[in-house]
């Protein structure tokens, strides 16, 4: 039940959860982690080991447990 959009990146040991919406261009690092019931706004990108847990908006970038927003 999960969408994942054109062109998006799913590195090795990533965990996605049931219910989750994944734009286009996404970037998902290794092993990250994402909650069910999230949404990844097209040209996102996840850091390695993120924890997401809340929905990430188009064009930025996530990083670490939980996930948050950093300056790119």
């Amino acid at each position: 039940d999960c969408n994942i959009g054109d062109f998006t990146t799913i590195s090795p040991g990533v965990n996605v959860s049931g219910n989750v919406k994944i734009g286009s261009f996404v970037t998902l690092g290794t092993g990250c982690v994402i909650l069910p019931n999230i949404s990844i706004g097209d040209n996102a990108v996840v850091g390695a080991g993120a924890v997401v847990t809340k929905e990430v908006l188009p064009n930025t970038v996530v990083v670490g447990n939980p996930a948050r927003q950093i300056e790119n």
